[in-house]
């Protein structure tokens, strides 16, 4: 689902268990030792492209998982 808005009771971006949606696993995720998102809603929101948490234990509402990880 592609969210381009959010509502006062959206929760953007947090810390997540580490072993599922992830940073680390997202399609989106550009660079990973320089830490780099590029999905577009996620930088206008976190004001920056970097990721403020680690990748294998943050995660955003705008997370889409990579195609390998979907045939798990």
């Amino acid at each position: 689902m592609k969210r381009e808005f959010l509502t006062d009771d959206d929760i953007a971006g947090m810390r997540v268990p580490r072993g599922g949606s992830m940073c680390l696993n997202c399609k989106f995720l550009k660079d990973r030792e320089k830490k780099i998102c590029g999905e577009p809603g996620f930088v206008k929101w976190n004001g920056s492209e970097i990721i403020p948490g680690e990748l294998d234990m943050y995660c955003s509402i705008w997370y889409e998982p990579r195609k390998r990880f979907l045939s798990r």
